[in-house]
């Protein structure tokens, strides 16, 4: 199915819970969920809707705002991390389907080649636990790092082996 065709169907199904208002206010991180979203404006013009969309920073307010009724739907997260929050805020928040997954990579300006890199070196991860164990993740699959065990959510404390003696 192709991306046109899946927001499409997201915006039938949160049509449905609006009556005659057509507009519909999404919250998105900015890159590149709401430059798809933007993108995407003439496809909802095309179907007489007007889409609003607010940008936030911070991985959390967009569920605070959505679940306070500020936004109709947002797009940002994959479904670990939207089950993690809905465990820890007491919230019913709910997915009305996978549209996009961001990658994970590993980055450095400076950097060209991951053998490279120093012993002790500085490694940046998400602070949010779900992005955090596939940061984790990733780095064991680049023979970086091990873990004690496969737990779902990992965090630096899972950590077996770390010959680079890297610090998070």
């Amino acid at each position: 199915m192709n991306i046109k065709k899946i927001f499409l169907s997201v915006l039938f199904t949160i049509s449905l819970s609006f009556g005659a208002d057509k507009t519909i206010i999404i919250g998105a991180t900015p890159t590149p969920y709401a430059e798809i979203l933007n993108f995407s404006k003439p496809l909802f013009q095309e179907k007489g809707w007007k889409l609003i969309v607010k940008e936030f920073n911070d991985y959390n307010i967009p569920n605070i705002a959505l679940n306070e009724k500020d936004l109709d739907a947002n797009l940002y997260q994959h479904k670990p991390f939207l089950d993690d929050f809905n465990t820890h805020k007491g919230t019913k928040l709910s997915s009305l389907g996978a549209i996009v997954l961001v990658p994970m990579a590993i980055y450095s300006n400076s950097i060209k080649n991951i053998k490279d890199i120093p012993n002790g070196a500085k490694i940046a991860i998400p602070n949010d636990a779900t992005n955090e164990s596939r940061a984790l993740d990733l780095l064991a699959k680049a023979n970086l790092i091990e873990f004690k065990s496969q737990s779902t959510l990992k965090t630096p404390i899972d950590i077996s082996k770390n010959p680079k003696k890297l610090k998070f």
